[in-house]
């Protein structure tokens, strides 16, 4: 037997064609039969499978014969007639060559079909025949899976496996309609199988879609059939261990059922052998197949039996000793008072940090029971603010405002300081930071940690510290960093780290932001996902500075972690920023089409929350995707979108306008890109942290290169080296040798920072796009030297990265460059421009003659003692054979002197192309 466990399910249409071309190759030539047995899990898509390949048989040849073992027959087929026998001899008397017999749910066969299908595998017919059945394994009989395993030397047999769905299939069958937040773990709860992934997507409402809406039970029809099926008592107890979301063990089913024990297992066995339930360790417990399963079970029973099964749920698992969490669900449900109230504060507490929307609902719960009168005040308050809390976890930014206005009428402004008058604080000032508002929130921060009391102080300042890591002219992170010295808590010391590093880095302080980093790793490192569960946010500052400082593969380990851990925890505000920086950390790496995937989803979620602050953030992320693939148009839009979501207090604001500038310097208006990216960074690069400075500084000085501005576009690329050497990453070095490139007024000058920028790049694998721009810059320069040699092979290694990225700006240049090559090779080669090179520090020497300074002038200027400039001019002379400064200068000024490229660097752009 050959098994074969489909590895490409890109469609149903492949899918058909491989079992098709199994079943050809099971054309008996042999005299043997063949047998294709196709199996997978419940919804796989079996059945569906079969109805394809059937329609592709149309030869004239074969005799087919379909059908499905259950005798109520499906949509798709109908029931399979008993005598086997008589339907092998049916395509003798039709006079076809071929018999195809096929049979569908072979696990439901009843025990007269069985009996055939098992004579018929004993002893197979004579003449020629192929048999394709398809069952669900689990719940096929014994006697049967044994009469098809042993098939051996009667038929020629192969077993089809059928694979779950990969996530983009998952999702290419989704509908468009399916809101962000389910769209995001629609794969990881179906599973990848179609039929759970279909009834996920149903019971979501789209745009209108929350954590409250009620399920549409018609979504779930094919599930809630195979409960309805069942007989009773094994419906009830289907029902009973519907109420349970996890584990469940017969005696807690027999106390909600009230079965007695040996009828409850009977039942749950009955359960167990058609696939409703799974065991988990025998009598330790049982579990649904799949919680799509288990929520058509609970929507199909009658309201009453619902509501008593959680009363009795949760008396069972409160004396069976379980936690509160284990019960809350099934009090919330079913029981009300003080002391169910209290018991589900107590356990949304518990799960706040892990699972904040069950937390929410619990709360909600507690909130609904609870009165508005002055005696339930207090009570009232400190649930509006735990509920409040969960909610901005979980993304719902509306309902948190709708909290905070209740809040702030239950608070009473004129007593003294309480602690939910600081949490209110912090509450009000993440939702004006979420708005854009940072003044705002700075003002309500530092306001509250002026009251509170030195407790509570630390939440207060880490807000106010983390106000400032997209921006520039704050710091409040010593602070930070002060309030939780010697605190009890490792996640809090992480996330001030973190937030430390970030800020100390913005305001070029390296080394002090690299040993902040440092620490902040080996904190979070030696925690587990469930410590780390109730604030991701340690890993998403973490990986940010990570990423600015170039270790974009630490940077993307962690944003990985901290994205599977707040997915897991239902915290969708933090996914956000999490999604961006890995979308960021691949797009700079070249990996295009995951950074877009990873942006997308950042978009549509940010819009799903309504925060305005975390939208901007994506768009303006998103635009610098369209940017490198060469969609312009679609940037300007994202970018201005960006703009509109937030007013210029926001960072973000900012950050869109610098955009904005960069598609405006990529279709060639350069006046217009000044105004932008100094609006975006102000005069000086101000409001950029130091890591943006090469970036923008690169931008300015090719913006004031193109309108003939070279002494601002030197300042510029004067200002991207400074912020390059307190950096000291390979990318920003690159930047800076671009800048000075672009600002470069002869072909030679222009070669050697180009050249700098591949040596600079090569060192890193984090910018791709800007060892490509060097290496079109090495090209130009060269081409203008008359070397169009060299030039083609700079532009072969631009085509080469321009292929790997798949990055249309880059691949745009190509044919442009290549154009120039081919017209400068059919022209005769131009006048060199130089007749004489000199090496860099001579070349600068000659500069400084030219512009008349004096040898002590140029010796101060350079940093070198006088005799060492008389020395490096006695050299320049003999090389330019001149006698007198004047000469030197007039040379300078008829361009007759050129900087000779180092060897070693010219030796290392070989190596790099």
């Amino acid at each position: 037997m050959r098994i074969r466990t489909e590895p490409d399910r890109r469609s149903f249409a492949g899918r058909t064609r491989e079992l098709m071309s199994l079943c050809r190759e099971l054309d008996p030539a042999d005299g043997l039969p063949g047998l294709v047995e196709v199996v997978g899990e419940p919804g796989i898509g079996k059945s569906r499978l079969l109805a394809e390949a059937l329609a592709c048989v149309d030869d004239g040849r074969s005799t087919v014969i379909a059908g499905t073992a259950d005798a109520q027959g499906c949509e798709t087929f109908a029931p399979l007639p008993e005598d086997l026998g008589g339907l092998t001899a049916l395509g003798a008397r039709r006079g076809t060559d071929r018999l195809l017999l096929v049979v569908d749910d072979t696990h439901l066969a009843s025990p007269e079909t069985e009996a055939a299908m098992i004579r018929l595998l004993h002893r197979p017919p004579a003449r020629r025949m192929t048999l394709l059945v398809a069952h669900r394994p689990r719940q096929c009989s014994t006697r049967l899976l044994a009469a098809i395993g042993g098939s051996q030397g009667r038929w020629r047999h192969v077993r089809l496996q059928l694979a779950p769905l990969t996530r983009e299939e998952s999702l290419s069958i989704t509908s468009d309609e399916v809101c962000v937040r389910h769209r995001s773990t629609l794969y990881e709860e179906s599973l990848g199988n179609p039929r759970y992934l279909g009834a996920l997507a149903a019971l979501c409402r789209g745009t209108a879609c929350t954590d409250e809406s009620a399920p549409d039970p018609d979504a779930l029809a094919p599930l809630t059939m195979e409960i309805e099926t069942l007989p009773e008592p094994i419906r009830a107890v289907a029902y009973a261990a519907s109420v349970f979301e996890g584990r469940v063990s017969p005696e807690s089913l027999a106390r909600v059922t009230g079965l007695d024990l040996s009828d409850t297992l009977t039942a749950v066995g009955a359960l167990v052998d058609a696939d409703v339930l799974r065991s988990n360790g025998g009598r330790l417990g049982f579990t649904y197949r799949h919680p799509v399963l288990r929520q058509a079970a609970y929507l199909s029973a009658p309201i009453g039996t619902r509501l008593d099964a959680h009363r009795r749920a949760a008396h069972a698992l409160r004396d069976e000793g379980r936690p509160v969490s284990d019960y809350a669900e099934h009090l919330s449900r079913s029981e009300s008072g003080d002391g169910a109230r209290a018991l589900l504060v107590e356990a949304a507490r518990d799960v706040e940090a892990s699972d904040p929307v069950t937390a929410a609902r619990w709360y909600e719960s507690v909130l609904a029971q609870l009165g508005e009168g002055p005696a339930e005040r207090e009570r009232r308050l400190e649930t509006v603010l735990a509920l409040a809390r969960a909610c901005l976890a979980g993304g719902r930014v509306d309902r948190v405002r709708a909290l905070l206005a209740e809040g702030e009428a239950l608070v009473d402004g004129t007593g003294p300081w309480t602690r939910e008058a600081g949490d209110l604080t912090e509450l009000r000032a993440l939702l004006a930071q979420i708005d854009g508002r940072y003044t705002e929130a700075r003002a309500l921060l530092s306001a509250g940690i002026a009251r509170t009391g030195a407790n509570d102080a630390h939440r207060l300042r880490t807000a106010l510290a983390a106000t400032s890591l997209w921006d520039t002219g704050w710091d409040w992170s010593d602070g930070a960093v002060l309030s939780v010295v010697g605190s009890e808590d490792p996640v809090a010391q992480a996330v001030v780290l973190g937030i430390h590093a970030t800020n100390r880095l913005a305001g070029g302080d390296v080394e002090v932001a690299r040993y902040s980093a440092a620490e902040a790793a080996k904190v979070v490192e030696r925690r587990s996902d469930g410590q780390l569960a109730r604030c991701p946010e340690a890993l998403t500052h973490l990986a940010w500075v990570e990423a600015h400082l170039d270790s974009r593969d630490v940077a993307i380990r962690h944003f990985t972690r901290g994205l599977s851990i707040a997915r897991r925890g239902g915290r969708h505000l933090a996914v956000i920023p999490m999604l961006v920086g890995l979308g960021t950390c691949q797009l700079r790496q070249g990996r295009g089409a995951e950074a877009l995937a990873r942006i997308e989803e950042a978009v549509r979620l940010a819009e799903l929350t309504g925060a305005a602050d975390l939208i901007a953030m994506a768009l303006n992320a998103r635009a610098q995707v369209w940017l490198l693939e060469g969609a312009v148009l679609a940037a300007r839009a994202d970018a201005q979108s960006a703009i509109n979501a937030v007013s210029p207090d926001s960072p973000w604001w900012r950050r869109a306008r610098i955009t904005q500038g960069t598609a405006h310097l990529v279709e060639g208006e350069a006046g217009e890109a000044v105004v932008a990216l100094l609006d975006g960074a102000g005069d000086r690069l101000s409001e950029l942290p130091v890591w943006e400075r090469p970036v923008v500084a690169e931008l300015l000085c090719r913006a004031e290169a193109g309108r003939g501005e070279y002494e601002q576009a030197l300042a510029w690329a004067a200002r991207a080296t400074a912020a390059a050497e307190v950096l000291g990453t390979a990318r920003s070095r690159c930047l800076a040798d671009l800048a000075l490139s672009a600002a470069a007024r002869r072909p030679t000058e222009a070669l050697v920072h180009a050249l700098d920028a591949i040596v600079a790049g090569s060192t890193s694998l984090t910018c791709p796009f800007e060892m490509a721009r060097a290496h079109a810059a090495a090209a130009r320069a060269l081409l203008a030297l008359g070397d169009s040699g060299s030039a083609r092979r700079h532009m072969e290694r631009l085509a080469l990265s321009a292929e790997r990225t798949g990055a249309g700006a880059l691949a745009a240049l190509v044919p442009k460059l290549r154009a120039e090559i081919d017209r400068a090779e059919g022209s005769p080669p131009p006048v060199a421009e130089t007749r004489y090179q000199l090496s860099r520090r001579e070349f600068e020497i000659a500069g400084l003659v030219s512009e008349g300074h004096t040898n002590r002038q140029i010796a101060r200027q350079l940093g070198m003692s006088h005799k060492t400039v008389e020395t490096h001019l006695g050299r320049i002379f003999g090389k330019l054979e001149v006698a007198s400064r004047a000469e030197i200068a007039a040379m300078m000024g008829r361009a007759e002197i050129g900087v000779r490229p180092h060897r070693s660097r010219a030796a290392a752009g070989a190596v790099a192309e």
